[in-house]
Formats: C-alpha cells, sequence, structure tokens
C-alpha cells in the first residue's frame, strides 16, 4: 500500500512537473493557454451578466459615452474614422490575404492553417454572440456613423477581430524571428497599442458601449489563445512532418 502511494506522489509529481516546463511537449503553453482561456470565460461571463443586469460596469457605458459625444470634436472624428477602418472586415480581409500568401509562398502549412482558422473563427464567433445577444447600438440625434437596426452592438466586432488578427499577426512576426528579443517586444507593443486604440475610436465615435469593446476584447483574446495553445501544440510535437513543416 505504501509502495503503491508513493508511486502515486511521484507520478503526479512528474505529472504537474512536466505541464509547467517550457521543454516538455503539451508542457507550460499548454497549462498557460488553458488558464487564461479559462479566466476569459469567467471575465466575460461576468460582463454578459452585468449588460442583461444593466448592473456595474455595465452602469457607466453611457455615462463614458455621453461624455466623449460630447467633447468630440471634427478633428478627432476623422482620426476615430481612420483608426477604426484599421479593425474593418476591409481591412482584415486585405491583412489576411497578404498574410495567407506570404505564408504558403513560405511554406509555412501550419502556421497558414492556423491564421486562417484563427479569423475565420473570430468572424464566426462575433456573429454568434451579437445573434445571441442583440444588444441595440448606442442611440444619437446627431450620430458620427450611421448603423442599420439589425447592426448589434454586443460585442464589438471591431474589437474581437482587431484582437485576433493583429494579436495573431504579431504572434506569427515572432514566431517568425527568433532570437531578436528586441524586435519581439517592439512587435508585441506596437499591436497592444493598435488594438487599444482601434477600441477606443469606437467609443469616440459613439457606435458601442464600453462593456461592448471590452466584451470584445475579452472573447478575442480568448479565441486568440485557443490558437496559439493549438499551434504551438502542433508545432512541437516530436513527429518528422511538423519538423519539416517549420523548416
Amino acid at each position: 500500500m505504501l509502495r503503491r502511494f508513493n508511486q502515486s506522489r511521484q507520478y503526479l509529481r512528474r505529472f504537474v512537473r512536466n505541464r509547467f516546463s517550457p521543454h516538455q511537449y503539451l508542457g507550460l503553453h499548454l497549462t498557460l493557454g488553458l488558464l487564461l482561456v479559462a479566466l476569459a470565460m469567467r471575465v466575460f461571463v461576468e460582463i454578459i451578466d452585468d449588460v442583461r443586469d444593466h448592473d456595474r460596469f455595465a452602469a457607466f457605458d453611457e455615462v463614458i459615452l455621453r461624455h466623449l459625444h460630447l467633447y468630440a470634436g471634427r478633428a478627432g472624428i476623422g482620426w476615430a474614422k481612420f483608426v477604426s477602418s484599421l479593425g474593418s472586415v476591409t481591412a482584415f480581409t486585405c491583412v489576411g490575404i497578404v498574410v495567407a500568401s506570404f505564408l504558403f509562398a513560405r511554406k509555412h502549412p501550419v502556421l497558414l492553417i492556423g491564421w486562417v482558422a484563427a479569423l475565420a473563427g473570430g468572424g464566426i464567433l462575433d456573429g454568434v454572440l451579437k445573434i445571441s445577444f442583440q444588444r441595440p447600438r448606442p442611440s444619437w440625434h446627431d450620430p458620427f456613423i450611421v448603423y442599420p437596426p439589425w447592426s448589434w452592438s454586443f460585442p464589438s466586432g471591431h474589437a474581437v477581430e482587431s484582437i485576433v488578427a493583429y494579436g495573431m499577426l504579431a504572434y506569427l512576426l515572432i514566431t517568425l524571428l527568433p532570437g531578436r528579443p528586441l524586435a519581439r517586444v517592439l512587435i508585441a507593443i506596437f499591436s497592444a497599442v493598435l488594438i487599444a486604440t482601434i477600441g477606443f475610436s469606437r467609443l469616440y465615435l459613439g457606435v458601442h458601449y464600453p462593456s461592448d469593446i471590452f466584451g470584445g476584447f475579452v472573447v478575442g483574446f480568448g479565441w486568440l489563445c485557443v490558437c496559439i495553445t493549438g499551434l504551438e501544440s502542433v508545432r512541437r510535437y516530436p513527429s518528422k512532418e511538423t519538423t519539416s513543416a517549420q523548416s
């Protein structure tokens, strides 16, 4: 009995050690990815409750929007429309085609599949959630941008797709630039600033509530973690096929 107990304890210790090891297959990257996805799901559930009950965070939505709308100037609106266009379907389509063409030409099939799956999955996820909640957009007497009534507000598609697309693009660039720590840091910072700026531009234009943006970021972040974790698991798989695919 004592021998079995010691063997079980050693197995559990070895299992935990391997799960948090950055050098083991399905190690730290998988553990961290699952934890981040679980955290994102938990936060999103809290946001949903606030939106439905109009409580806590959602209660500040209209206050924040009205202040932004009140002090919005012509130059700021022009800037916000330009930044917002970087998170549009047209922009993501162009970026998606360019990056997919590059990965195809450079023979990175695993990264190519992951890239296409990330963009397509993010769009589908956003569409399903919008239809599920059907939250109307903020209404104004003098709107800066006019959307049809069936264009739902929660979550923000710009927020979801920007964090998925530009987050995945940052991951791909970091993956394809080994041994360049400064470049990796700058890429991560630039992508984070761009994503946050796109989200703020949607608030400035008054087409989303803050909870729409935050909820979109959480959804996009969760899906991004799923995609990156899956890609890392495939890329780290100890097989000849994966090794040749990464070369």
